[in-house]
């Protein structure tokens, strides 16, 4: 049996990819109201030092959530 995320849930995991310090430190997914989404975590500092995660969501479907796939290359020469 296949994992489901439950609806109001979700997982978030260290990012393995993180390559500057504008990716961020978390990724994962989340279902809310129905809907997966993606959502990603930053660890920030207050001016006064105290540690929280800063999240970010956006839906599964969303062109701009994740990058995007290469497009088929259309084989037909047009003359």
């Amino acid at each position: 049996m296949a994992y489901e995320t439950k609806d109001m849930s979700g997982s978030l995991w260290p990012n393995k990819e993180k390559q500057s310090d504008n990716h961020p430190d978390f990724k994962g997914t989340v279902k809310i109201g129905g809907v997966e989404m993606w959502i990603n975590g930053w660890r920030k500092r207050t001016k006064n030092g105290d540690q929280y995660l800063s999240v970010s969501f956006r839906e599964k479907g969303d062109p701009g959530s994740r990058p995007a796939a290469k497009a088929e290359l259309d084989d037909e020469i047009p003359f």
